[in-house]
């Protein structure tokens, strides 16, 4: 652990969201025995941020396990709700998104009221003086370096999707799932299925985001078992800005579904908020760092890192990844 500085307080918050979950006591007592300061629990409710993580069932048994106090982090939209959820678990700390929260002030003085010390979460293109006015009622500033929502930023695709030369059926698929670790995100792509294929699908393949390549109707979106996000296959500037408030991948537009190495022109995305876009199409190792700019999400590559249709070039793998990362 490093040495604490003369006006400085270093502390160590490792997230349960990298632990395994099969062995959640074992690692969380590791991680309290090896000397952390907090146990940082991320929450996620499948709207603020696309993924779902742990309730307080889960929390209360990290609770139990840990010798250290919990540093819980909320990334939701009902920000009041979640605080009276944990509260009885007695954090150290709870933490929100300024990003969300119409009254900041009043739900920081509504934590610390609950004998919590309350803490505000920046997400990396948000302005620090937005929350200026704040820093006299809080106790922590949590600044994310990547956007919220998964563990990592770490995404698998499998394409459900009988034409395409990936096509991988959801038996093959859970035969890789079993094996990644449980902070990639594993996505299922879908195209013109009904909501119980996609669900069965799912629940088959283990897969835990579920990704919509056409224009499916609200009913079909409702009735999805597992968190779901649109494609948006841009023909024009316009289309790039639709269903702005959710999470969304943007594709450029082709008659054919998947993987054709087209790209979208970036001048369409000069100006807009990008934190909630997954940009795919026509990317790279040659061109992935030009996209960082902007801002985006995530970057979504398929055929820009492929030896042959379906077929991955270990090697373009490796450097789109150096490239994306910046």
């Amino acid at each position: 652990m490093p040495k604490k500085r003369k006006g400085t307080i270093m502390l160590v918050a490792p997230s349960i969201l990298s632990a395994d979950f099969g062995n959640l006591a074992r690692d969380v007592s590791a991680i309290c025995d090896a000397g952390c300061d907090l146990v940082h629990v991320d929450v996620m409710d499948g709207h603020f941020v696309p993924n779902l993580t742990i309730g307080p069932v889960v929390v209360s048994a990290v609770a139990k396990a840990a010798t250290k106090p919990l540093d819980i982090h909320l990334m939701v939209e009902n920000n009041t709700f979640f605080v009276d959820l944990f509260a009885p678990l007695k954090p150290e700390y709870i933490s929100f998104h300024i990003e969300e929260e119409k009254h900041p002030h009043r739900l920081a003085q509504y934590i610390r009221s609950l004998g919590i010390k309350p803490a505000i979460v920046l997400n990396p293109h948000t302005p620090p003086e937005s929350i200026e006015f704040l820093l006299p009622h809080i106790d922590m500033v949590l600044v994310m370096s990547v956007n919220p929502g998964f563990g990592g930023q770490k995404f698998i695709g499998f394409v459900f999707y009988p034409p395409s030369p990936r096509f991988i059926t959801p038996e093959a698929a859970a035969q890789i799932i079993r094996r990644l670790p449980p902070f990639v995100e594993k996505v299922g792509l879908f195209v013109n299925e009904e909501a119980s294929a996609i669900n069965a699908a799912a629940k088959r393949s283990g897969i835990t985001l579920a990704q919509i390549h056409f224009e499916a109707p609200d009913a079909l979106l409702e009735a999805l078992e597992c968190p779901y996000i649109r494609v948006i296959r841009a023909q024009t500037p316009n289309d790039v800005t639709a269903h702005a408030d959710e999470y969304r991948l943007v594709d450029a537009y082709c008659e054919a579904y998947g993987g054709m190495g087209k790209r979208l022109n970036l001048e369409w995305f000069e100006g807009i908020d990008c934190s909630r876009i997954i940009l795919a199409g026509g990317l790279t190792p040659e061109n992935a760092q030009e996209c960082l700019a902007y801002g985006f999400y995530a970057l979504d590559v398929s055929s820009g890192v492929e030896a042959a249709k379906g077929i991955k070039d270990s090697e373009k793998v490796h450097a789109f990844i150096k490239k994306a990362k910046g």
